[in-house]
């Protein structure tokens, strides 16, 4: 299935644009250590925070893209555009994330439900100083780093690392890209834009695979439908 593909594209070009900037890196998650895992979810009180990432205030995008295509530029990478933690002068950041999934075997009837797992997952993350909240439909992550972890020096590669691993772990997926974006409230409005083109697209998959019948003339997302091939022949499908 060829939902995202589009926005893969997108997100090269968002990444390309950003190349020439001097705080943009790159590094293969296989060099670095890994953020630790803890027992328990924490908790990161406001007097105990380091830095905080997306807070609602600040800019922040968070989204999943996935492709079903062979995708070499899809290797393992992490991608940071701004300031890392332990770099930053500042306690609030602007916050993008991309998780960028190579897979095998989407098609119409499992990629809605392959996307719910990959967004929850995130949710499951216990790592030690970090607290995280999400709200998928509007995009938005918010993160507290503890003042321990910015003592410690962790890196947003050492998240990067433990993400990227962790979606690796689910059977349909080959490999994954993250990108992460602190650089400024401009760059995460940019991404934000990327962002609601997938979530639309989502949205559309949703409704197709959880109601029986619906009506298109009345549907928010004839548009989508319109611009995504696989949108409109399981839209036929489910007429017949």
């Amino acid at each position: 299935m060829n939902l995202l593909d589009d926005i893969y594209n997108d997100m090269n070009e968002f990444i390309h644009q950003r190349l020439t900037i001097a705080q943009t890196q790159n590094s293969y998650q296989e060099t670095l250590s890994k953020w630790p895992i803890v027992e328990h979810r924490d908790i990161v009180l406001s007097d105990e925070m380091g830095v905080e990432l997306g807070n609602p205030s600040d800019e922040s995008a968070s989204f999943l893209v996935w492709t079903n295509h062979e995708a070499p530029q899809i290797n393992g990478s992490i991608t940071l555009i701004g300031p890392d933690i332990i770099d930053c002068k500042t306690r609030h950041l602007p916050f993008g994330k991309v998780i960028i999934c190579r897979g095998v075997d989407f098609n119409q009837d499992n990629s809605y439900d392959r996307y719910r797992e990959m967004d929850l997952l995130r949710f499951d993350m216990t790592l030690e100083g970090y607290m995280m909240r999400a709200v998928s439909q509007y995009l938005k992550e918010w993160t507290r780093l503890s003042q321990n972890v910015i003592q410690k020096k962790y890196s947003l590669f050492m998240l990067g690392k433990t993400f990227v691993e962790a979606y690796k772990d689910l059977p349909y997926i080959q490999e994954v890209n993250i990108v992460l974006v602190t650089s400024c409230s401009e760059d995460v409005r940019a991404l934000k834009i990327i962002g609601e083109n997938a979530r639309r697209r989502v949205a559309a998959l949703a409704k197709m695979t959880e109601e029986l019948s619906f009506d298109c003339d009345a549907c928010e997302y004839q548009d989508v439908c319109q611009e995504v091939s696989d949108l409109r022949v399981m839209r036929k499908k489910k007429n017949q």
